[in-house]
């Protein structure tokens, strides 16, 4: 009879990884609810010695703006990104830092995502530059409106905002985007782009309807694609998890994790767990970030005496892959540079 561990020692085991992108990589981003590194805590980073680096950023995202009582809103549009490779040696620098995303406390409209920067220096580009700078901008915050009656596709039809009408009078596609509307862009790399605009499909024609509204939240290139993705989904309808105030949350989470080609959980345990539902009418829910860098964040779902504060937007991220060639195996410290 076959042994188990026959079968075992004639076996190859081969769990080594081949599809890992070569180098070290550094990643920074802001992930607190108040504070950010900005300003004179500004992250730097030293190369370790001869080689390439690319950088990578992307600007905060657009959040969703507060409404009271009744309404509905938009999604935050995603941020501008660039891409930019320098060849380094032992003391080449960066130093950079990732725009943070408002707080979702602004009545109808909150603003726009703060950029990211970097500058880099004692390097060199494919222009013989040796130094430099890159600027991605935020993405702008989604539009709120009140209204107890009127259609959401009729009150931004009557606000200018780019749309497309749906069979039905008052049913629509409204994109978060207007005439003299901000648009986040890259500036200063090898690659630059623009982020997405997101919109909402409203397909339930009165206000009262968020179970036939379609979201699609914008994400930035350089994560999911390389010219950005989109995550749809359908608002939450009052289920165990989620009330009608702050909607959106959950279902948001689903379509982030299905996005990524390793996708992780969905909604939080602990609201599936102990039936505690997640509310919109607290300050904290468009305080905290919940969302990866890069997304616009879902729009506001308030009920009638309900407040909804909105989301954040995903914060902005720096992203630095070195890969070296230092083949002589130098010390910085004793070529003059920083390491």
């Amino acid at each position: 009879m076959t042994k188990l561990s026959d079968i075992l020692s004639s076996r190859e085991i081969k769990a080594n990884e081949q599809n890992l992108e070569k180098g070290r990589v550094w990643v920074v981003s802001n992930t607190t609810m108040y504070n950010c590194i900005y300003d004179a805590n500004k992250y730097c980073w030293v190369s370790p010695g001869c080689g390439t680096l690319t950088m990578e950023i992307w600007g905060a995202a657009g959040g969703s703006s507060r409404m009271c009582c009744c309404g509905f809103g938009l999604p935050g549009n995603a941020p501008g990104y660039t891409k930019k490779t320098i060849a380094v040696y032992c003391g080449s620098w960066i130093c950079a830092c990732p725009g943070m995303p408002c707080n979702a406390h602004s009545l109808c409209f909150e603003g726009c995502g703060v950029p990211s920067y970097l500058e880099w220096g004692q390097a060199r580009d494919l222009c013989g530059y040796q130094a430099g700078c890159l600027c991605a901008g935020g993405g702008r915050g989604g539009t709120s409106i009140c209204s107890t009656g009127t259609s959401a596709y009729c009150c931004f039809l009557y606000c200018t905002f780019c749309n497309t009408q749906l069979p039905g009078a008052n049913c629509g596609i409204v994109c978060n985007h207007c005439p003299g509307g901000y648009i986040g862009c890259g500036y200063g790399g090898d690659i630059n782009c623009c982020g997405g605009i997101a919109y909402v499909a409203f397909k339930g024609c009165l206000p009262s309807c968020p179970c036939q509204t379609e979201i699609y939240l914008a994400a930035a290139p350089g994560i999911y694609g390389e010219k950005g993705a989109f995550l749809a989904y359908v608002p939450d309808s009052d289920p165990e998890y989620d009330q009608w105030s702050g909607a959106g949350k959950m279902g948001s989470m689903h379509a982030t994790a299905h996005t990524s080609r390793w996708p992780a959980g969905g909604i939080g345990w602990q609201s599936c767990y102990s039936g505690q539902q997640s509310c919109g009418c607290y300050d904290s829910s468009g305080c905290y970030m919940y969302l990866p860098y890069g997304i616009g964040a879902p729009p506001p779902f308030p009920c009638p005496d309900v407040r909804d504060h909105g989301k954040r937007g995903g914060s902005g991220a720096i992203r630095l892959t070195y890969r070296g060639s230092n083949s002589y195996g130098q010390v910085c410290g004793r070529l003059g540079g920083y390491g």
